[in-house]
């Protein structure tokens, strides 16, 4: 069975429809049910295939004629197979066409000589509707299929590169360039700086809204139709402005993922083309095609690559100063569109101020100066679009303002000059200072020394001290001593006397007694 997706046809795989039955009464009842309106001979024929054949047919003809938004709900089904034909006719209508199969077509396009047996391939479908589907499938898709899109056996990112590269190439691509390019600045000098940038930082894509594709002019100068030569070549050629949109809106859905992104990071071509469409009349193309060099901007290395491609621009565009169109665009569009200010003034933004080297960044600043961005940039500051002021002022405070640091090397020589003489009388002092500490270091030793002299003489005297106080004390106790033993002698010798007194009181009282007896006798 075929189905169609985006205007191509796809084989879908018998095996998968039959992976799953569901039981086999079931199965048989909604066989019966969609077949009673063929004649008894053929149903005959159709009750004698096997259950994966008839539940194939089943899927076959719900399917067929039951579109999900408003038949598929009429079938009578049992429960179950309501379940696997809804699940089944989901799998139908969301088959993924391989890569391959878009850029075969694609391959067409990139052959200008291409055989008639080969163009039939494409049979009412333009490069635009190719493209259109390729742009869908990488960004709604998984990222498998993107990377079996980017894989060496597609390559499908050389091809769409290559494509996108013819259709810029093309005469008149870009012819309006030279009027503006006679408006810029008029100087013949060249800028033969390179540098190496280090960022290191990451970027982040916003997928934003979806692209929409019209015949119209739109706001912001969203297509104003020019005739393609290829297209008088044959009905299949889309408009080569809408091809180049389609293009960059491809290349942003595959740097919209780390693989793709690294991808067209590491092709030049790739890049250069994306910088090349800023020539689109399309201001939303030339924002688109803006925003995803800032993307590469801000990586590191990236900076270089895009210094590069813009280096490649004005040669080939025969520029004055290096984004010159860019600026004229940026100064003078067609019509007031704030995206393309915005990113534009992002764009500037990141290029100047995402180096680390003060020198570059200043020497690119100072391009722009000369295109006029510093004039310019003294309108927009005053705009009320909330978007583009926030650019405008991110530019300014990162700006690099040379006469102010001119004006700072001055103070600094002056300030360096007084650093020295301060520097001079510091040393001095410092000089004196280490007089004074030496003196005062001799001195606190002297005291030092004289300190430890007193100590020693202090224990000295002390030693002494104890020693006679200690003979002091053993004399006085000696003496003390002997004083008390001294005493009680005396003592006792007084007791002894007063006993002797008595005694001889006694004896003198005895003796008066005597002699009164005597008397007496006689």
């Amino acid at each position: 069975m075929a189905v169609r997706i985006d205007g191509l046809q796809k084989d879908i795989s018998k095996d998968d429809s039959t992976s799953r039955l569901p039981p086999e009464e079931e199965l048989l009842c909604a066989f019966e049910e969609n077949k009673m309106d063929l004649p008894p001979d053929k149903m005959r024929i159709l009750r004698s295939y096997d259950l994966n054949k008839k539940w194939e047919l089943v899927c076959d003809q719900v399917c067929d004629q039951a579109p999900l938004s408003n038949r598929f709900y009429d079938f009578f089904l049992p429960h179950n197979v309501f379940e696997m034909l809804f699940f089944e006719f989901q799998r139908r209508m969301y088959a993924v066409a391989d890569p391959s199969v878009y850029l075969e077509k694609l391959a067409v396009y990139l052959d200008r000589r291409a055989s008639k047996k080969r163009k039939k391939l494409l049979g009412d479908e333009t490069s635009t509707k190719i493209l259109k589907h390729i742009e869908i499938s990488l960004r709604t898709n998984s990222i498998d299929w993107v990377r079996m899109f980017l894989n060496d056996q597609n390559n499908g990112l050389d091809m769409l590169i290559d494509y996108l590269t013819q259709l810029q190439e093309d005469r008149n691509w870009g012819s309006a360039c030279n009027d503006l390019n006679q408006d810029g600045p008029s100087s013949s000098s060249a800028f033969p700086y390179s540098h190496t940038s280090q960022t290191h930082t990451s970027a982040v894509l916003n997928p934003g809204d979806n692209d929409h594709f019209s015949d119209e002019k739109m706001t912001g100068g969203l297509f104003r139709r020019t005739i393609s030569v290829t297209k008088k070549n044959s009905k299949n050629y889309g408009d080569r402005d809408d091809d180049i949109h389609v293009c960059v809106s491809c290349l942003r859905a595959i740097m919209n993922n780390k693989y793709g992104f690294n991808m067209v990071f590491n092709n030049p071509q790739a890049i250069y083309c994306i910088a090349r469409s800023i020539l689109h009349q399309s201001l939303r193309i030339k924002a688109l095609a803006l925003e995803l060099l800032a993307a590469i901007c801000l990586v590191n290395g990236g900076h270089d690559l895009i210094i590069n491609a813009f280096n490649r621009f004005r040669s080939e565009y025969k520029e004055t100063y290096r984004f010159q169109l860019l600026f004229s665009y940026f100064i003078k569009p067609p019509e007031f569109n704030v995206d393309f200010m915005a990113s534009c003034m992002q764009f500037f933004n990141i290029v100047v101020h995402s180096t680390e080297s003060m020198n570059y960044r200043s020497y690119l600043q100072y391009e722009l100066t000369l295109l006029g961005l510093d004039d310019y940039l003294e309108v927009l500051r005053n705009t009320e679009c909330e978007q583009l002021q926030t650019h405008v002022n991110a530019y300014l405070d990162n700006k690099i303002d040379v006469h102010f640091l001119l004006d700072e090397t001055d103070k600094k020589v002056e300030l360096e000059a007084e650093n020295s003489r301060l520097t001079d009388e510091l040393s001095k002092i410092k000089e004196r200072l280490q007089v004074v500490e030496a003196d005062y270091i001799a001195r606190l030793a002297q005291l030092d020394r004289r300190l430890k002299e007193l100590n020693a003489e202090k224990e000295k005297l002390l030693k002494e001290h104890d020693s006679t106080l200690s003979t002091m004390r053993r004399t006085l106790n000696e003496k003390d001593k002997a004083s008390r033993e001294q005493q009680a002698k005396l003592e006792s010798r007084i007791q002894e006397l007063e006993r002797m007194q008595a005694n001889m009181k006694g004896i003198k009282k005895i003796m008066l007694l005597s002699g009164k007896l005597r008397s007496k006798s006689y």
